[in-house]
């Protein structure tokens, strides 16, 4: 039987309109530059994307392996770049707490440009540059563009997705050394991670275990379910009449609609519900990018007239359910510096709060 890409939602509503995707990337950038002002590492991981995590991981996994092995006097400059008061900060240094070091800072001055405290983006010339940037004009040598993109690309439903920056991450090379080249694993050993995940999250999910869930998901999947978790607690905090209302589409009674977050969205019984192909699939096994069929990825009939960019391949799992057979994308994630195999997981959530 021809196996068809793994989708937990068929149903998609319309895409948003141009104004709200403005309002949106708007947004997503006042909230990064109050973060990255703040220092807050939480607040920024979640509001840059992928590409951005990987280097993150990668570079801070390096400083972990080299920093005993400098030299003094680049121990102390190495500190000093990151912010950090001791050697065992830098032994222990994290991604997260990377992204907010005055190195990083340094490199996108861009970020830091006027009051943390504007919402509305004119104080300090800046200003949307189409729908996929921020362009900066003032207190910077020159017309800056800060990339975004979506959280999750080649999503089935425009609307569960949202803005995330693209920012780089510089490299420590005159201190650390060069960053090791990314190298995938075999097909043999992703075949065994790939399988040995699916199995993991099917466990965890039969469980209800959001936090052993969570890290089995990529960064873009992790996005979503946080998004949707914010878009959720914003829309029920517009009135009583709202919070009752967004706590009886997502089955859930008000005090916890309070403290979603996107680790608790994957467990909800509606989701599990949604998840019911990966819970109760069987006999899973690899799929190497040769064998992933992109035609076999639906477009939204919404947004078909919009040009997507084409999709690449991915390795996956397949595995049979309710009598045919599914693929889930799996990827290798450098989020904490070293390869771990990751779900790519994509139920359009929003669609809980159009009913």
């Amino acid at each position: 039987m021809k196996p068809v890409v793994f989708l937990l939602v068929v149903s998609v509503a319309g895409p948003l309109s141009a104004g709200e995707w403005m309002f949106r990337l708007k947004d997503a950038h006042v909230r990064l530059r109050q973060a990255l002002a703040a220092g807050d590492a939480e607040a920024a991981w979640e509001l840059v994307d992928r590409s951005t995590h990987q280097q993150a991981g990668r570079l801070a996994a390096h400083v972990r392996r080299t920093f005993d092995g400098l030299p003094e006097e680049k121990q102390d400059a190495l500190r000093e770049l990151l912010g950090l008061d001791d050697a065992d900060q830098a032994r222990s240094v994290t991604a997260k707490r990377l992204l907010v070091s005055p190195f990083v800072a340094a490199a996108h001055p861009e970020m830091f440009v006027g009051d943390p405290a504007d919402t509305k983006l004119k104080n300090h010339g800046t200003k949307m540059a189409g729908p996929t940037g921020i362009r900066v004009l003032k207190n910077t040598p020159e017309e800056t563009l800060v990339p975004y993109r979506f959280t999750v690309q080649s999503h089935f439903g425009g609307q569960a997705m949202d803005y995330r920056a693209e920012l780089s991450v510089p490299t420590l090379e005159s201190v650390v050394g060069p960053l090791p080249p990314v190298v995938e694993p075999e097909e043999a050993v992703s075949a065994r991670a790939a399988v040995a995940v699916f199995e993991k999250a099917q466990r965890a999910l039969a469980a209800g275990d959001a936090n052993a869930l969570w890290p089995l998901l990529d960064c873009d999947s992790q996005s979503q379910a946080n998004h949707f978790a914010d878009q959720a607690r914003e829309r029920a905090g517009k009135s009583p009449e709202a919070t009752t209302e967004i706590a009886r589409r997502l089955g859930i009674d008000e005090p916890e609609l309070e403290t979603l977050d996107g680790r608790r969205v994957w467990t909800l019984d509606w989701s599990v519900e949604d998840l019911a192909g990966l819970t109760h699939g069987t006999s899973p096994r690899f799929v190497g990018r040769a064998e992933f069929d992109t035609k076999l990825v639906p477009i939204p009939r919404g947004n078909e007239k919009h040009k997507w960019p084409k999709r690449t391949s991915e390795m996956a799992v397949a595995f049979d359910h309710a009598g045919r057979t599914w693929q889930l994308p799996v990827r290798w994630n450098h989020r904490d510096g070293e390869p771990r195999m990751t779900l790519v997981v994509r139920p359009p959530f929003y669609l809980r709060l159009r009913r």
